[in-house]
């Protein structure tokens, strides 16, 4: 399948109508030791009202967690589902986990892994996926970035379509180090394979895309962000769009 990109402009629309201010209050406060640290994360919330999410720091390993916090009828219960031992498992999980149909979590730690060079730190980050097996979650990599053309150092979350394939982004790496877009697609029998499905070039395509995640339509069409790059170096708003190729 190739992809044709698309570069749309961006437009911030800020106005809207005034809300009566609300009152916060703590459902869960972390204490920096096994149950976590430093929760740059989305939040997600499967049918049931459990909230699903990281913590970059923490843990058992001092590398991350997966958390989940279920609502009860005297507050919010908190549990470690997976802590990230920092190697090949992957390590400091940013920006949360997404939500599959079967209620599985996937997500992206930005380093540990497999690979090393030619990445800093401690890898150059994995794909995870986390399965919920009566009440016990198991973490399986579905992908171990290697710091080359498949890109390095992901720190964004996921998007799962409704076919089962994974998408997501890398900031640096790829064939021009600027990043890339990538599928993740699934073969039945437990193995995935990774296709760049776009390049960035640094130019009027954006930059490494952005820390978030990356929309799916019904036709198949990716859309994304870029922070910076673009015709006024400003960034982008992009768009792939899958386009049949000849057998």
């Amino acid at each position: 399948m190739r992809i044709m990109v698309a570069i749309f402009a961006a437009a911030a629309l800020l106005a809207g109508p005034a809300r009566a201010a609300g009152q916060t209050q703590a459902i869960y406060s972390f204490a920096g030791d096994e149950d976590g640290e430093y929760a740059d994360t989305d939040l997600v919330i499967d049918s049931a009202g459990n909230l699903y999410g990281t913590t970059v720091q923490g843990g058992d390993f001092s590398s991350g967690t997966v958390f989940q916090l279920a609502p009860s009828g005297t507050g919010w219960t908190h549990t470690v589902l997976y802590s990230f031992k920092g190697q090949a498992d992957g390590g400091e999980p940013y920006k949360g986990v997404t939500l599959d149909a079967h209620g599985n979590l996937y997500g992206t730690a930005g380093v540990g892994g497999l690979y090393v060079e030619p990445c800093i730190d401690t890898g150059c980050g994995v794909v995870f996926k986390l399965t919920n097996s009566g009440g016990a979650w198991s973490q399986t990599v579905i992908h171990f970035f290697t710091g080359g053309h498949d890109g390095y150092g992901p720190g964004a979350g996921v998007t799962v379509d409704s076919h089962g394939n994974v998408y997501g982004m890398t900031p640096t790496g790829g064939a021009h180090g600027f990043g890339i877009v990538y599928e993740l697609k699934p073969d039945g029998n437990g193995k995935w394979t990774e296709t760049a499905i776009h390049t960035f070039a640094g130019g009027a395509d954006g930059i490494g895309g952005s820390a978030g995640r990356l929309v799916v339509d019904a036709a198949g069409g990716v859309f994304g962000l870029c922070t910076t790059g673009g015709a006024n170096g400003a960034g982008v708003v992009f768009g792939l769009t899958p386009t049949a190729t000849a057998p």
